[in-house]
């Protein structure tokens, strides 16, 4: 008899017999006898799939993952080129009237913080600075 206390009583409990909030849990070992499917198990170190299988199974997710999420990254960079483009040519014939064309660029170090940097071009296709259109360029708004 195993005697556990700090359960709220200081009773005696057979061993084996777990005290659980109030209720009594029964643990035991499993034997062969009540599972035969595992007398003739026999663990080995080998793996259970072959390195090519999974070297394929890799490769055919990273494909698959691929074919899942460039669409989607194809789609979203598209529209946003096309969103910049056509503020930044807003931007330009307001701001800078005598601008030949306007050009939009995405640049991770620009003076106005990463994101959509909006130039306009003169006849010598020199670029002026116009406005920063952000990391997701929306649709033309009158600036401060």
């Amino acid at each position: 008899m195993l005697s556990l206390s700090g359960f709220g009583s200081d009773n005696d409990v057979p061993f084996g017999v777990v005290a659980f909030g109030g209720c009594a849990l029964q643990t035991r070992s499993v034997t062969f006898e009540e599972h035969p499917e595992l007398a003739e198990y026999d663990p080995s170190d080998r793996p259970l799939r072959g390195r090519r299988r999974t070297i394929a199974t890799r490769v055919f997710v990273v494909v698959a993952l691929t074919a899942l999420l460039l669409p989607g990254i194809m789609l979203t960079i598209s529209i946003q080129t096309d969103t910049a483009n056509y503020t930044c040519d807003v931007y330009a014939r307001h701001y800078q009237p005598d601008a030949v064309s306007s050009s939009a660029r995405f640049e991770l170090f620009a003076p106005a913080g990463p994101g959509w940097q909006c130039y306009a071009l003169n006849t010598e296709g020199d670029p002026t600075f116009v406005a920063p259109l952000g990391l997701i360029p929306s649709a033309p708004h009158a600036l401060p």
